[in-house]
């Protein structure tokens, strides 16, 4: 946070607000990414893929009660 205000403090006040606008865009996208990046890994996790799928036999031995 503190490199974020350095940075900000270190552009001339006539370009601040479009390095601010800069650096929420770079910061929103790299979230954004890091974000779907995740769920796509724990999809493909092992443990949880079994889970899953020991979750749908389970439903569907209960369904055919």
């Amino acid at each position: 946070m503190s490199l974020l205000v350095l940075i900000i403090w270190a552009v001339d006040p006539q370009y601040r607000l479009n390095v601010m606008i800069a650096t929420t865009v770079v910061l929103l996208l790299a979230s954004l990414i890091g974000g779907i990046w995740t769920l796509r890994k724990a999809r493909r996790s092992t443990f949880l893929r079994h889970t899953r799928t020991e979750l749908a036999n389970d439903r569907a031995l209960l369904e055919d009660d």
